[in-house]
């Protein structure tokens, strides 16, 4: 395993994506970048179900914005409630919506940062890369 892809290789993502393919393709990504624990919900409620079920062992968020049941924006609400486990997750939010306003409100909500679809292996390796010097 290349040092790169070794220093990801702890990392536990969970992948929140509506559209399965999105979902799949997601996941894959991650792998290959060499995230090998990643978990994956269809909605934010299915979300809040593997976060209370194992949060402490969370250590990242990716979240469509749009999707049924429960949205990106109302997740961000859900995980950013005071006293949660979990409310200290970073999470970020992937969006077809290259809109300011919209990017805006899942940062003042406690989003860690933003990914525009169709997202380049770059763009998720400097974002992983940001949530590790975080963890520092």
């Amino acid at each position: 395993m290349s040092e790169e892809r070794a220093k990801y290789k702890d990392l536990r993502v969970l992948v929140v994506e509506d559209e399965e393919f999105l979902r799949t393709l997601t996941v894959r990504l991650l792998n290959d970048i060499g995230v090998l624990n990643v978990l994956s919900a269809g909605d934010g409620l299915e979300a809040l179900e593997i976060l209370r079920a194992g949060s402490e062992s969370i250590d990242l968020v990716v979240c469509d914005l749009d999707m049924p049941r429960m949205d990106g924006l109302a997740f961000l609400d859900a995980t950013r409630q005071a006293g949660q486990p979990w409310s200290s997750v970073p999470t970020i939010i992937l969006t077809v919506y290259r809109v300011l306003d919209v990017m805006n409100q899942a940062l003042e909500r406690g989003a860690f940062g933003y990914l525009a679809k169709p997202m380049s292996r770059q763009d998720m390796v400097e974002q992983l890369n940001a949530v590790l010097a975080q963890r520092r």
